[in-house]
């Protein structure tokens, strides 16, 4: 995947490019149980997200960490590797004071606890889609993509120029130099957006068509009941 990435980078107007389990405003992380260093049991523990990203996701993201370092390409490609970025929430939740860079986060699995080293933290993202975030969701525990074992991942890059030109030169380079490789909903951020919210948009146009058909059955209506009562009273203004 870091291989599909570098190569994404190379495309003219393409500054950046790198992958992630999840988009934000798309879909939402893995959910998971999280527990601070020192925590004596899951129940201690809280709700939360892990996302899987490769090395230069915060600079794909257009975003500045707070603290600490993002995770190296080193870091996301060794399965044992145990390091993780936080979100602010996340870092504001188990440690108030301030200070989450060192520390130790743990995410349980099964009946164990695999223990990561906190070396960043970033700015909350909305990953959920429109109306559907929760208080888990907004805590995100970013680790590296080998960790996770995720199947599938998306590429993401950061452009400028033409959206529409940009994606058609992804899919040219992924056909020509990955064609093994499944590729699909190629398409800009705000094609996905318009994409995920349809249905609210639906329901807006919707709703919106319907208050202006009652606004002028309304507009009718009141002008029908003036009508009726001038007329009725016209031998009596003559």
């Amino acid at each position: 995947i870091d291989e599909i990435a570098t190569a994404l980078s190379t495309i003219v107007g393409v500054e950046s490019a790198a992958a992630t389990t999840s988009i934000p405003g798309d879909d939402g992380g893995a959910p998971v149980r999280v527990v601070a260093d020192g925590a004596a049991g899951v129940d201690d523990g809280i709700g939360a997200q892990t996302i899987g990203v490769s090395a230069g996701i915060f600079d794909t993201l257009g975003l500045s960490l707070i603290d600490g370092r993002p995770l190296t390409a080193a870091e996301t490609i060794d399965p044992a590797a145990r390091v993780a970025v936080v979100n602010e929430a996340l870092a504001a939740r188990f440690w108030p004071d301030g200070g989450a860079v060192g520390r130790r986060v743990g995410v349980w699995r099964r009946a164990e606890v695999d223990w990561y080293r906190v070396v960043g933290v970033a700015p909350d993202v909305h990953y959920e889609e429109v109306s559907e975030e929760t208080p888990q969701s907004r805590l995100s525990l970013y680790l590296p993509q080998a960790v996770t074992g995720a199947r599938s991942m998306a590429l993401l890059a950061r452009a400028t120029g033409d959206p529409d030109r940009l994606v058609e030169a992804a899919r040219v380079l992924m056909r020509q130099r990955f064609p093994d490789q499944p590729v699909f909903e190629l398409m800009s951020m705000a094609e996905r957006r318009r994409f995920v919210s349809w249905e609210a948009q639906f329901m807006g146009e919707m709703m919106g068509t319907f208050a202006a058909v009652a606004v002028c059955l309304a507009g009718l209506g009141v002008y029908a009941l003036l009508a009726y009562s001038v007329r009725r009273r016209v031998p009596e203004i003559g």
